[in-house]
């Protein structure tokens, strides 16, 4: 992704992904809501905590995504890839151990207290 496109995620209330990224995110929740390109169908949306502190969220209509996430309890850090384009997307996710999960200030001062 190019700076431009960098500066448009950073303004935006939501994240994307494009093929081959990937990026580490803590999971808050999840909802479901009509599809912005068909409301006769329904998408996930997950909202994130990015590294950096600021919440966004990301809509997904994938069922397989969607039993990928239900192994994932609120508040663990995973890592979201992206591989693939068009209809042979798929989004792989994988659940940090402590020893990889980001220390914000405000978590580090919850853990050393």
């Amino acid at each position: 992704m190019g700076k431009l496109g960098e500066w448009a995620n950073d303004q935006r209330g939501y994240f994307t992904l494009e093929n081959g990224e990937s990026i580490k995110v803590k999971f808050i929740s999840f909802r479901t809501k009509p599809s912005t390109f068909d409301p006769e169908k329904q998408v996930v949306e997950y909202k994130f905590q990015l590294e950096d502190g600021k919440t966004k969220t990301w809509d997904n209509g994938s069922a397989k995504t969607a039993d990928k996430f239900d192994k994932v309890k609120e508040g663990q850090w995973v890592v979201l890839s992206r591989v693939g384009e068009g209809t042979k997307t798929e989004y792989f996710v994988k659940v940090l151990d402590d020893n990889e999960v980001p220390a914000t200030p405000e978590e580090f001062a919850e853990i050393s207290g």
